[in-house]
Parts: structure tokens; C-alpha cells; sequence
């Protein structure tokens, strides 16, 4: 069994943890404890992989021209209202790309959203 776990590790892209591989291994027909694998994974030094799957949700056209920074990071304001700031952010849902950007004084003054949908969802 402790020379089958490493095989059945790098077998499934070195992203099982425990329970995972404790699975595969019983799915194998190798009976074994899923400390046992625990164990033998601190012992071998290996540890899951996390897969980190990015998705490009901005395409910069270099020919835009960028708004220039008027504040250059002076924050405090001389008077009420006096500087606003905005921020855009993104979340994945089963609809698509919800965007949200909001307007902040030293509140949310404003806010927006949309939903742009995804090929495949």
C-alpha cells in the first residue's frame, strides 16, 4: 500500500488530499485507513496541489486612453464631498459575470450591477 499511494498521488495531478486518496485507494481495492494516508503523506513530505483557475474577465485595448490619477493617494478631503472614488468588482455566478461597481464618498453614494453571461453556463 505505501508504494502504491505515491502512484495513485501523481496519477491524479498531485490534488488529492487525504479523504481523496483515501477513496481512490479503497476504489483500488486497497484497504487502508484514512489517517494511515494522512500519515503517509506527511511522512513522503507531499501535499494537494490547489488547481487555480483563472478566467480573463478584462481585454485592455492599448489604443483607450487611461484616466489620469488626480488624487495620487491624498485620501483626506478639505471639504464634504470633496473627493470621490469608484471601484469595480466582479463575481462568478450560474447566470454569468456579475459586475458591481459602486461610487464612495465616505459612504456608498452610488451603486450599479449587471450580469454578463458566459458560453458554457
Amino acid at each position: 500500500m505505501a508504494q502504491q499511494f505515491p502512484t495513485a498521488f501523481e496519477q491524479n495531478l498531485q490534488v488529492y488530499g487525504s479523504p481523496q486518496s483515501h477513496a481512490e485507494l479503497q476504489a483500488q481495492g486497497i484497504r487502508c485507513g484514512r489517517k494511515r494516508i494522512v500519515h503517509l503523506m506527511q511522512e513522503l513530505e507531499i501535499s494537494a496541489r490547489c488547481l487555480v483557475h483563472r478566467v480573463v474577465t478584462t481585454h485592455s485595448d492599448p489604443r483607450v486612453r487611461v484616466a489620469p490619477n488626480m488624487l495620487q493617494r491624498d485620501f483626506p478631503a478639505q471639504t464634504i464631498n470633496g473627493k470621490w472614488v469608484t471601484d469595480v468588482t466582479y463575481v462568478a455566478t450560474q447566470q454569468g459575470w456579475l459586475y458591481l461597481a459602486a461610487v464612495l464618498s465616505r459612504a456608498v453614494v452610488g451603486w450599479s450591477m449587471a450580469v454578463v453571461q458566459m458560453n458554457g453556463w
